[in-house]
């Protein structure tokens, strides 16, 4: 007499393998893969879970059950109810095998899977999530204790169509919306499913408050919470409900200052960081703080030259070229200090902590008297103009010159730049006309 399927997922063979033991460098090189390239998504790819999905399918058309695991059965209803194949004609028997099993199967292990594929594969009103919500709730009282905790908590979360909208209302007067859904057995932030669109709809609520200190800190304790990994997937929906209040107007410079540090520990510079977050925010976004972080940049740049340079020709020049950056035409700007500069910067910039990337580059002339010049380069309209220290003068670059300086770069030689082919002007800082040559010239080319 054969068994029932269900009888027979209660008994998987186990298997046995010898662990395999991390080191910490593996453990780092991951890390290290991650930091640079956030958004690869390490699971299998869709040929494998393919693979996977259509072995199962073998086995429910032949009904042929002998060495089949639970765990290769619950790998499939992750991958089965995805939206990569949740509407494949191909797997429709499948997933009608899932859904009777869901009817009668009382394995936890199985009825686990299956809750976490609702919450992942979740979309509002959708076949597939009623299909899923029916057969839980008719298994309700064998889920395992740690949903029915949830579910006796947060008893929204069985609404198939507006789950992620009443979660959401309940994030809202939250201070720390991470900890306090957490503890009510509710601690995923990421995926796919019902949480990116929880998280979604809680931005929407929010996004109007984005200005003010006690909704700012909660929104950062959801996307970082404490020993936890930043939110990756659906951050830069966050990022520009929260800067998009500052498109076409400018804050407190104290208020920029901390939201860009917050910003910048959290996602790293977008000026350097192409890829990840900042890869996927509207271009306004990345204006806006990129025009913070040319702020921050410029001061910076002056503090530390005037730190380690004794002259009096730092007073003007700051007034200058915060004046013009006031008047909005500096674009952007980067730094490159020399060796005693950068070693400043650094001492500077660890002050308040540890450093976890430096937005600043170094300035490595060849030629020994230029050992200790500091560069300032800005993209000021249609051209590149850079300003250094120790007399170095103020050199001009049409935004059309081949080898004209790039910003953002980790390393410059003040020489190459000095002694370039593309110069459009360099003029000296003589007392009291070297500001209207300055103007004179940006007029014409910039």
């Amino acid at each position: 007499m054969s068994l029932a399927l269900s009888e027979l997922l209660l008994h998987p063979k186990k298997i046995s393998a010898k662990a395999v033991v991390e080191s910490s460098a593996l453990k780092q090189s991951i890390r290290q893969v991650h930091l640079r390239w956030p958004d690869i998504d390490i699971s299998s790819n869709d040929k494998d879970q393919q693979s996977v999905l259509q072995e199962i399918l073998g086995y429910v058309v032949h009904w042929e059950w002998r060495n089949v695991s639970m765990s290769l059965v619950c790998e499939g209803a992750r991958y089965l109810f995805s939206d990569r194949f949740v509407r494949l004609p191909l797997f429709e028997p499948l997933r009608q095998f899932y859904l009777k099993e869901l009817e009668s199967n009382r394995s936890t292990i199985f009825l686990s899977t299956m809750f976490k594929a609702y919450l992942e594969s979740y979309q509002p009103g959708s076949e597939h999530t009623l299909a899923l919500l029916r057969g839980l709730q008719q298994q309700q009282s064998y889920l395992p204790g740690r949903w029915q905790m949830l579910i006796g908590n947060i008893p929204e979360i069985l609404e198939a169509n507006h789950a992620h909208r009443l979660i959401a209302d309940r994030m809202v007067p939250m201070l720390r919306p991470y900890q306090e859904l957490s503890s009510q057995g509710l601690s995923s932030r990421s995926g796919t499913g019902l949480m990116s669109l929880v998280f979604r709809a809680y931005i929407d609520k929010i996004a109007d408050k984005l200005t003010e200190p006690q909704w700012i800190e909660a929104l950062f304790e959801w996307l970082k919470p404490e020993g936890k990994e930043r939110l990756e997937t659906g951050a830069e929906y966050a990022l520009n409900a929260l800067l998009s209040h500052w498109y076409y107007q400018q804050p407190d410079e104290h208020f920029a200052t901390q939201l860009t540090e917050k910003l910048t520990a959290l996602y790293g510079d977008p000026r350097t960081r192409t890829g990840g977050v900042w890869g996927r925010v509207d271009d306004k976004t990345r204006q806006v703080i990129i025009r913070w972080l040319t702020r921050e940049d410029m001061s910076f740049f002056m503090d530390v030259v005037s730190s380690v340079e004794s002259s009096h020709m730092w007073a003007p020049r700051r007034k200058f070229w915060m004046d013009l950056y006031k008047q909005g035409k500096i674009n952007a700007a980067w730094v490159a200090f020399s060796s005693e500069a950068y070693s400043r910067a650094k001492e500077i910039k660890s002050a308040g902590g540890a450093i976890s990337e430096l937005n600043f580059g170094e300035q490595s002339a060849t030629h020994s008297s230029r050992k200790n010049t500091s560069l300032l380069i800005m993209q000021i309209g249609h051209c590149t103009v850079v300003e250094g220290s120790h007399n170095y003068k103020v050199h001009f670059f049409k935004e059309t010159a081949k080898n004209g300086p790039q910003l953002f770069l980790s390393q410059y030689d003040c020489e190459d730049i000095r002694c370039s082919a593309d110069i459009y002007d360099a003029i000296t800082h003589t007392p009291n006309s070297w500001q209207g040559k300055v103007l004179e010239i940006l007029d014409y080319i910039a």
